[in-house]
């Protein structure tokens, strides 16, 4: 299998489960309140938030494009739930991947590399939110990714830090976190790591080694998309008192 395109029907179908409400990304709802309108520093602000909003609608755009490949090919059946054995069928100590042909494998190194550039746009997604909220704030933060930022609300913004707060320390980010930054500078999500452990000069601890089902990595990343479109909601709820 070289590539498998999808047919015009398959899009529609798995657009219509897409996880996330793009008309929530609207260029009016994300406003600064800090500054009256006329001077300098609303008309400087008011044209960084809408940038960045451009950014994060491309961002999200190219996110919903990754995940309904990934979906496409998770539908297409990655029998890995049971990824290995042991003994073997054939003698040996541990079998890989028992139920795999080789048809699964070109189904599952597609998958791979749709949900590695999920997790990579996705993230840009939410540094986007971040610099968004960074120049609505005027927080006045460098590298304004979206943890930072948060961090950066709980003096002038509590209400809207211990909400986002919380969804930075909910299971279901943590585990997208992890799978970014284990894909990004790490091992590849939906590969077997070595098992080869080194626990001193002179011993080695040889095992069956880590992975990360198909399943697993699908599941999550619906659940990624429902967390940011809550930050979204969140954010915007906060608009809203600050206008009123």
């Amino acid at each position: 299998m070289i590539f498998d395109a999808l047919t015009k029907e398959e899009y529609k179908t798995l657009l219509n489960k897409y996880p996330f409400d793009e008309d929530i990304l609207s260029l009016d709802d994300f406003q600064y309140t800090i500054h009256p309108e006329g001077c300098i520093e609303n008309f400087h602000a008011s044209r960084e938030i809408s940038n960045w909003i451009v950014h994060l609608k491309n961002r999200m755009y190219q996110t919903r494009w990754s995940w309904i490949q990934l979906n496409h090919f998770y539908n297409k059946g990655i029998p890995d739930d049971e990824w290995f054995i042991s003994p073997g069928r054939n003698g040996e100590s541990v079998e890989y991947f028992p139920h795999f042909d080789d048809n699964h494998h070109g189904i599952k190194a597609q998958f791979n590399y749709f949900a590695d550039v999920f997790y990579y746009k996705l993230f840009s997604a939410w540094d986007n939110l971040g610099h968004i909220i960074n120049n609505m704030y005027e927080l006045e933060i460098k590298k304004a990714d979206f943890r930072r930022v948060v961090k950066g609300l709980k003096n002038i913004r509590p209400d809207l830090f211990d909400k986002l707060n919380n969804l930075i320390d909910l299971d279901e980010f943590r585990k997208m976190l992890k799978f970014r930054n284990s894909s990004t500078h790490n091992e590849l999500i939906g590969n077997l790591t070595s098992g080869s452990t080194k626990v001193s000069d002179k011993e080695y601890h040889l095992g069956i080694g880590k992975y990360t089902t198909s399943s697993q990595i699908k599941n999550n990343a619906d659940e990624s998309l429902k967390l940011i479109e809550q930050a979204i909601k969140f954010i915007k709820e906060q608009i809203q008192k600050d206008t009123e």
